[in-house]
């Protein structure tokens, strides 16, 4: 797409796009790309077509003065929304234009999986998992994360709001207890049968099931109150995302898989020798 640049030639514009997006020089030829996958879908006027997001760097982030700054918001908007909507046509333009002059970045996603056509769900319509995701890309670029006296202080009401909310007069938290159980299942667990097993030997069971995110129910509480509680897998650890527990349930199988060799390897070492006295005795004989 062609830069945008104001009176004075001064470079205002960084794109990017993604999704099988071809970048025509033009919005009416990246519309029309749009709206061949919603014709596919069957999406019309009033349906949800897409989702306009916006990432904003303040001037301890980026610094509108430096060249390069532009090209760093769009690589960092790009990484972040490439990995949440995987599949998804997308548009980034990153600008310092506006009042304050500030970077910022305007993004459109399709709302339709390009070759699938299904919509944007769980974690993919959430503003707060986006922010989390840019947030993700600034650590990883070594940019420090301004998060500013309003907002810190509005986190930190929310987060003792949500703790009296879910812990009891005597300290008892049902989410923490659901997520301790969790992890107890998910540390043995080498398959999502099994994990799904071992969350019942734990009390708990799984109500809802998608790709991007699982809801877990607390059957067993130490209070009659809290049993049935539900929670998303997001709302008590990053790591009881899908894509997460399947790289742990993935890491538990090769664990089991390498003390299956070592124990074979003992077995076939001991059958061999027979020396029956010259060895110690094997854990797997024990």
């Amino acid at each position: 797409m062609i830069e945008k640049k104001n009176q004075t030639e001064e470079r205002i514009g960084a794109f990017r796009c993604g999704g099988g997006i071809l970048d025509t020089g033009t919005i009416k030829g990246i519309r029309n790309q749009f709206a061949r996958v919603w014709r596919q879908g069957g999406r019309q006027i009033g349906d949800i077509q897409a989702y306009m997001v916006l990432f904003s760097f303040s001037q301890k982030e980026l610094n509108p003065d430096d060249p390069d700054s532009l090209e760093k918001a769009a690589d960092l908007a790009n990484a972040a929304v490439r990995r949440m909507y995987p599949g998804h046509q997308y548009t980034l333009v990153a600008q310092k234009d506006g009042d304050g002059g500030l970077i910022h970045v305007h993004g459109t996603v399709n709302a339709l999986h390009t070759e699938t056509l299904k919509a944007c769900r769980g974690r993919q319509t959430s503003y707060q998992a986006l922010r989390e995701e840019i947030e993700e890309e600034m650590r990883q670029a070594g940019i420090p994360i301004d998060y500013g006296d309003n907002h810190t202080k509005a986190e930190t009401k929310r987060r003792k709001k949500r703790e009296l909310a879910k812990a009891g007069t005597d300290g008892y938290s049902w989410t923490e207890d659901l997520a301790g159980r969790i992890r107890t299942a998910l540390a043995s667990a080498t398959s999502f049968a099994e994990l799904e097993s071992c969350l019942g030997k734990q009390g708990v069971a799984v109500s809802r099931k998608t790709k991007s995110n699982w809801t877990f129910v607390l059957e067993e509480a130490k209070e009659e109150t809290y049993r049935g509680r539900k929670s998303r897998g997001d709302n008590l650890d990053p790591l009881f995302l899908p894509q997460q527990m399947r790289k742990t349930m993935e890491a538990n199988y090769r664990k089991a898989i390498h003390q299956k060799r070592v124990q074979l390897a003992e077995q076939q070492e001991w059958e061999l020798t027979g020396d029956l006295l010259s060895m110690e005795e094997p854990e797997w004989r024990k």
